[in-house]
C-alpha cells in the first residue's frame, strides 16, 4: 500500500459516501474503517465486535461489509492470526485518491465520474 498524503482520509471518506455500488451497510462500516486509521502507527484494526457495537448491526453485515470492501480493492484485510483471530484493515490510499479525482473532473465538465470501478455484482458469478 501506498503512503498516507495529508488529505487521503478526507478523500477516502468521501469516495465511500459518493460510490453507488456500495451498500449503507458497507458503507457504514468502510466509514468506522477509515475513521480507526491511527496516522503515527498506521494500523487500522477495530475488532468486528467493536464496529456492530458502534454501528449496531448483526456480525454477519459487518462480516460482508469487510468482504465486499476487499473484494472491491478499498480495503486490504490482513489477519493478526492468534487465538483473537484479529484482522487488520490497510486502506487503498491510491483506490480512493483515483475515485475522488475522477469525480471531481465529472463534476467540472458536468458528464459524472466514469464508470472505471468494478461492483461488487461485476466481481460475484
Amino acid at each position: 500500500m501506498a503512503l498516507l498524503q495529508q488529505n487521503d482520509i478526507l478523500f477516502a471518506l468521501k469516495a465511500v459516501c459518493l460510490m453507488p455500488e456500495l451498500t449503507a451497510a458497507t458503507r457504514r462500516v468502510a466509514a468506522a474503517i477509515i475513521d480507526h486509521f491511527n496516522r503515527k502507527t498506521g494500523q487500522c484494526d477495530p475488532s468486528i465486535g467493536r464496529l456492530m457495537k458502534l454501528l449496531k448491526i448483526s456480525r454477519a453485515a459487518v462480516i460482508r461489509a469487510t468482504n465486499e470492501l476487499d473484494e472491491l480493492g478499498l480495503i486490504e484485510k490482513k489477519s493478526h492470526g492468534g487465538k483473537s483471530h484479529r484482522t487488520a484493515y490497510l486502506p487503498n490510499w491510491p483506490k480512493f485518491r483515483a475515485f475522488v479525482k475522477d469525480w471531481d473532473a465529472g463534476m467540472k465538465c458536468g458528464e459524472g465520474p466514469a464508470k472505471t470501478s468494478a461492483t461488487v455484482s461485476d466481481l460475484r458469478p
